[in-house]
């Protein structure tokens, strides 16, 4: 059973991703340097978090065993 905790920290890896895949689409939009940079920065670390929060979520779930009927 995913908790109201684990909601939020999927919301919050969602939006991160989100975040990050508007920073990549700046950068091919707008290929100037600074652009480009903060795409291959910020945009490297929103997604890496995004991504490590929702591995947080999906271990933790399997962790907690079947559900329950």
């Amino acid at each position: 059973m995913i908790s109201q905790r684990q909601i939020v920290a999927l919301r919050l890896a969602a939006a991160l991703a989100l975040i990050a895949l508007g920073l990549m689409v700046w950068s091919l939009l707008q290929p100037r340097p600074i652009p480009v940079i903060v795409a291959m920065s910020v945009g490297q670390l929103l997604g890496t978090l995004s991504f490590g929060t929702f591995l947080y979520v999906l271990v933790a779930d399997l962790r907690s065993g079947p559900p329950k009927t």
